[in-house]
């Protein structure tokens, strides 16, 4: 009888999950330039957002519409579980390192996206409107909209501020290890899961507000999330041997409320931080997050063209998320939409492969710019300390 592989923690053990979500954002995010494509009623601007009865008014025209609401299900798992691996990688450290250096892994980069995202609206809505002062005075909203950290488009007065698009989980990430870091120093360890969960319900709580700078409210949301990644970790969960009982009991506990909470409407939406059932929601979602880091980690034993080719752009999805946010904001896809008229589905899956594979190359270009930066620093570094020898 073959042996089956044991999970082993690995440099790179999440990057075919992380690689297959990068492609999975984009077709999610996609979606709703195509809005005839599929029936969607759950509503995300609903003021109501804990505990909802409505009837099932979920409908299915077709059998993309149905695919696309199992995306929809993975996609909002996705960033629990993206932040449940950043707890995976944790380790504590003093308050001021670890505060340097999430803003230089995660903070640096935003701010790079966000000059980045103006430039480039600038640039597209005048090339597309041929108007000048109205490329520039909508470019200004954008570029607030990414200083402010607003993950959701909101108004003041009658100024609208742009949302940051994915970029917000960024700022998520780095408030969810910062806030983690400072409880774990600071906290006796019987009393931590007390504490993240005090702070992740505070956050929700927030969430009710029209507007809180910076992701915070995700960012305490997540600090749950970084928690549970350490505890995964800590516990060895991942190196344990599940049995079928243990599996059937997952996907009743955990992938079937989730599947019925989605089609029933009673939606988790951690960017618009939208928890249709409060504290339930996001731990449900934080739960599926972990079953679908699992299965990926089962998945790991594949080994072919197509999974390394996801795992590569894994290794690099920091920049794939950049420069996803930078095209999402800058390039009005919606008149790009318009040439496919009726032909909606057409028109989806040539825009979205069309949209990746802009991506793709600028993130190529980022890494050849960085080899050859990194090449002439070091030759610098021989040529000085050939000419101080």
């Amino acid at each position: 009888m073959k042996e089956k592989k044991k999970i082993q923690n690995t440099i790179g053990m999440f990057d075919l999950l992380k690689g297959i979500v990068m492609i999975c954002m984009v077709f999610a995010h996609n979606a709703p330039t195509f809005p005839n494509m599929f029936s969607n009623n759950a509503d995300p601007d609903s003021a109501i957002k804990t505990i909802k009865l409505m009837s099932f008014v979920f409908e299915i025209p077709n059998f993309p519409g149905f695919l696309l609401k199992l995306v929809e299900l993975f996609a909002a798992a996705m960033m629990p579980a993206l932040l449940i691996v950043g707890g995976y990688g944790f380790r504590k450290k003093p308050v001021s390192k670890n505060l340097k250096a999430n803003f230089k892994d995660l903070i640096t980069p935003y701010i790079y996206t966000m000059i980045a995202a103006t430039i480039c609206n600038i640039c597209f809505h005048y090339a597309f409107f041929r108007y000048l002062p109205g490329a520039v005075k909508e470019s200004l909203k954008v570029f607030l909209g990414l200083v402010l950290g607003a993950s959701k488009t909101f108004s003041i007065g009658e100024y609208t501020i742009y949302a940051n698009g994915p970029a917000w989980f960024l700022l998520t990430m780095f408030w969810s290890l910062v806030i983690f870091n400072v409880v774990m120093n600071y906290a006796k360890e019987k009393m931590v899961p007390f504490i993240v969960f005090a702070i992740s319900v505070v956050g929700w709580l927030l969430g009710y507000l029209e507007f809180i700078p910076w992701c915070l409210p995700q960012g305490l949301v997540g600090v749950l999330y970084a928690y549970m990644g350490y505890k995964l970790k800590k516990d060895k969960f991942f190196s344990r041997e599940f049995s079928v009982k243990d599996k059937a009991l997952a996907i009743t506990l955990v992938f079937i409320p989730n599947l019925v909470f989605e089609v029933l409407g009673l939606i988790t939406r951690m960017a618009d931080n939208i928890y249709s059932l409060g504290p339930i929601s996001y731990i449900e979602n934080g739960l599926l997050g972990i079953l679908i880091l699992y299965i990926f980690l089962v998945m790991n034993s594949l080994s072919g063209p197509i999974s390394n080719s996801f795992r590569k752009i894994g290794r690099y999805s920091l920049y794939f998320m950049c420069v996803h946010t930078v095209e999402m904001i800058a390039i009005p896809w919606y008149r790009v939409a318009e040439i496919f008229g009726e032909k909606q589905l057409l028109g989806y899956f040539t825009v979205s492969i069309a949209r990746i594979v802009i991506i793709l190359f600028i993130v190529y270009l980022i890494t050849v710019m960085n080899s050859v930066t990194k090449k002439l620093r070091e030759n610098r570094a021989e040529k000085t300390a050939s000419d101080n020898a």
